[in-house]
């Protein structure tokens, strides 16, 4: 099982074909940020992840980015009814349903990075005033 499946069961528990698809969206991603946690220049969730995944998968690349979508907003729905889990994860409290993409990113972040989205961009911004 991959960091970014396991991370997504323990948010919604068994998901399906979408968990899956979003679990291999995420783990994508987070194999795509750099050290500084930049994304490549240029990135575009559906050519650079949805496209290659399916013709891995053998499926069309807008049926994998629904299927993930949907999942992530299961995951949004999960995590706004346990504000110590969305602390964890996010590092912030979210009061309206993200992007799917942004919640990808989040995802990818505390996959790649073991901790919160916002923590690492705080310590990213801190980083950066001070050197």
């Amino acid at each position: 099982m991959t960091a970014a499946k396991a991370l997504i069961c323990s948010i919604i528990g068994p998901s399906g074909k979408a968990g899956e698809v979003l679990a291999a969206a995420v783990e994508r991603a987070s194999e795509m940020l750099s050290a500084e946690g930049d994304l490549p220049i240029g990135f575009q969730w559906k050519r650079d992840l949805f496209c290659a995944m399916g013709e891995e998968m053998q499926k069309k690349p807008e049926t994998l980015r629904k299927a993930a979508s949907r999942a992530s907003h299961k995951v949004y729905n999960t995590l706004r009814k346990d504000r110590g889990q969305m602390l964890e994860i996010i590092g912030a409290e979210l009061r309206e349903m993200p992007a799917p993409a942004s919640m990808m990113t989040y995802l990818a972040y505390y996959v790649r990075f073991g901790e919160p989205y916002y923590a690492f961009m705080r310590r990213q911004i801190h980083t950066a005033m001070y050197q």
